[in-house]
């Protein structure tokens, strides 16, 4: 057994906030980069499958290939989150993701950009980076409560919506700038590598304090696998509502991949050649819509009515596909940028209440496991539904497709929210202490001394 003894989130102070705000500031860096990245990625995928009859097909076909190594990882990343350095994993994780950006850069120095081994090489690549952060995002989440105080916790994830939205407007602006320019895409990428090593410096200097770790070796009571992977299960489905919640999470997953697999596709069906820059103006709208939102998160330190929060944010992202279909048949492209600011606000309000009900109810000894479970069962449905829309998209339309889907989402949560306790989600979750609360309660449950 560890000697690492098992810290509790109220254990978090003014010093370990620091060092998180320190370590947070640096990969917000990261999160530059990979905005940057990610939208040239996009362009780089949509131009070199331009000429092809069945560019859907394809398109979705390598974005399913790209997901499957991180929703595998989820299944079981939690398990040894928690059983780990977080730190480590941390570090490993992110260098990982640069040294597979770099690989690229040198592959298509020496001339391997060309159809289709450019297709593929990129693919396979940025497979080994989702399988890292498969390793990276439960981590990040998992060390939150044990460094930030637990009545700041819900004003934290307000703040760093907040701030990762802002970060995220420059990134496809600049991205899109830099394409403008005649950038290549292989030079873009070197902006990923230079933002991970501004990232590593506090990364390396952060101290996280420790969490009960049980030793694989040592242990009298060894668990497997799965019997953690359960537990973390279990402890999700014992906060009410959320069993509902996982359902609508899993549905509304799967029905979106349309919406985020084949948006550049779709911006070119409607534009032309030259969708990129609308293609970015239309990431500034949701970003400053998600900028909003989580703005209007910080400005109250305790939502109680958490409930309300999911509920009317998820149909408001709903409302938003019924505008995105309009715009295929026929109308004004701003209704996708009215759109998108509409999922904007959605996404930075439900996913700030989402992830404080889990910061304030689950141990930090279980947080990786039950974030890796989260987003596991959130998303393993998520390569499916990407490849299924490729095909369909090519039958049915763009246009018909959104349209259904949206028809068929308000229907959906609609009978969930009205036949389920989903309503009730969030409502059991405890009132955050005050450090003068907390520790008057300290004193009264310390035995007085004889």
């Amino acid at each position: 057994m560890s000697t690492e003894s098992n810290i509790s989130p109220t254990s978090a102070n003014k010093i370990t906030m620091f060092h998180f705000l320190s370590f947070w500031i640096g990969q917000l860096f990261s999160v530059f980069g990979s905005s940057v990245v990610f939208f040239s990625v996009l362009w780089y995928f949509t131009d070199i499958t331009k000429e092809f009859p069945n560019q859907g097909t394809i398109f979705t076909s390598v974005s399913a290939l790209v997901t499957i190594p991180w929703t595998i990882v989820l299944f079981f990343s939690g398990v040894f989150i928690d059983r780990w350095n977080r730190k480590k994993i941390i570090l490993v994780s992110d260098a990982v993701q640069a040294f597979m950006t770099i690989v690229l850069v040198v592959l298509f120095m020496f001339g391997f950009d060309f159809w289709p081994v450019n297709l593929w090489i990129v693919t396979a690549i940025f497979m080994i980076r989702q399988t890292a952060q498969g390793f990276h995002q439960p981590s990040i989440q998992a060390i939150i409560p044990l460094m930030i105080p637990k009545d700041k916790i819900s004003r934290f994830n307000g703040l760093n919506t907040f701030v990762s939205s802002t970060i995220q407007i420059a990134g496809p602006i600049f991205s899109g700038f830099l394409i403008g320019l005649g950038l290549s895409f292989t030079q873009i990428l070197w902006i990923d590598v230079i933002t991970f090593c501004i990232a590593l410096i506090p990364t390396i200097f952060i101290k996280i304090p420790p969490h009960k770790i049980e030793s694989l070796e040592n242990s009298k009571e060894k668990s497997s696998y799965f019997q953690e992977f359960k537990e973390g299960f279990r402890t999700i489905m014992d906060i009410r509502g959320m069993p509902a919640l996982f359902l609508v999470i899993i549905v509304l997953n799967f029905i979106t991949q349309p919406f985020n697999a084949l948006q550049p596709i779709y911006f070119q069906q409607i534009i032309g050649s030259e969708f990129y820059t609308p293609l970015a103006i239309n990431g500034i709208f949701f970003q400053v819509a998600v900028f909003i939102g989580a703005g209007l998160m910080m400005l109250r330190k305790k939502w109680k009515k958490k409930s309300l929060l999911i509920i009317g944010t998820q149909f408001l992202g709903i409302g938003a596909w019924y505008l995105v279909s309009l715009a295929g048949f026929g109308f004004p492209i701003y209704f996708i940028y009215i759109a998108s600011s509409m999922v904007g606000l959605y996404a930075s309000i439900y996913n700030t209440t989402y992830q404080t009900i889990f910061h304030e109810t689950i141990p930090a000894d279980k947080l990786g496991r039950v974030f890796s479970v989260d987003y596991a069962i959130s998303f393993f449905l998520g390569p499916i539904a990407t490849l299924i829309s490729g095909p369909l998209s090519d039958w049915l339309g763009l246009e018909n497709l959104y349209l259904g889907i949206a028809i068929f989402a308000t229907i959906f949560l609609t009978v969930v929210v009205i036949f389920s306790d989903y309503r009730y989600v969030g409502v059991d979750t405890p009132e955050p202490l005050s450090d003068k609360k907390l520790e008057r309660k300290q004193m009264l449950e310390t035995p007085e001394s004889l």
